[in-house]
């Protein structure tokens, strides 16, 4: 994942032997000391990927998230929340099945 400032760029990879035909994502950073996460904006992507191969998305920022130049302190996260697969099955993460990037801008 790349964020800078008004867009993030993620790149994903389907290592199932379905085809994707979707991927939501969630971008949270870290709450106040809560140890709970803020969520700042859901992404999805309707692209189909085909087994071992990989995708990149790029999305716009919503105006009312912080620009994470701001904020070098705070990691970003962004989380697959759910993948829909050609022939409709879906995959959600749960709290011991995550597929999660850690981005800390610099």
């Amino acid at each position: 994942m790349e964020a800078h400032g008004k867009e993030v760029t993620i790149r994903y990879y389907n290592s199932d032997a379905r085809v994707v035909q979707a991927v939501e994502f969630v971008e949270t950073r870290g709450g106040s000391g809560t140890g709970s996460q803020d969520i700042l904006t859901y992404y999805s992507t309707r692209e189909r990927v085909n087994m071992k191969r990989e995708a990149t998305a790029m999305f716009r920022r919503p105006v009312k998230n912080f620009d994470v130049t701001e904020a070098p302190a705070q990691p970003v996260d962004v989380q697959v929340t759910r993948v829909v697969f050609i022939d409709r099955s879906t995959w959600k993460s749960g709290p011991d099945n995550t597929c999660r990037v850690v981005f800390t801008p610099h």
